[in-house]
């Protein structure tokens, strides 16, 4: 399931990072027919801006699966606690009753 998740995200990031690439590269051969300042530097900006989406967009997905895997190991070790406390429990039972078994049939017998 984890594995799962990790693949998903770095296939979202290259997806976006791919986006972002094709876009710069359009935006940069469009810039170079028309050859201006102005849109170069508009292209800069638009660089800036969508390189900083990413960059987010990357943060996020990393956070959300440090999250997941977080919950996912929170949950492990409580149900470990829960398993080994309830099998300490079982365990006191079993050897009462067979401590108490043997002395009631002593005592049946007697």
């Amino acid at each position: 399931m984890l594995f799962q998740h990790t693949a998903a995200i770095a296939a979202a990031v290259a997806v976006a990072v791919a986006v972002a690439v094709a876009v710069v590269m359009v935006t940069m051969i469009i810039a170079a027919a028309i050859g201006t300042m102005y849109i170069m530097i508009i292209v800069g900006v638009y660089v800036v801006i969508v390189i900083v989406i990413v960059i987010i967009i990357v943060v996020l997905m990393l956070m959300l699966m440090l999250i997941v895997i977080g919950v996912a190991i929170i949950g492990l070790m409580i149900k470990t606690v829960f398993t080994i406390g309830i099998m300490r429990i079982f365990s006191k039972i079993q050897h009462r009753t067979l401590r108490v078994l043997p002395l009631k049939m002593q005592a049946g017998r007697t």
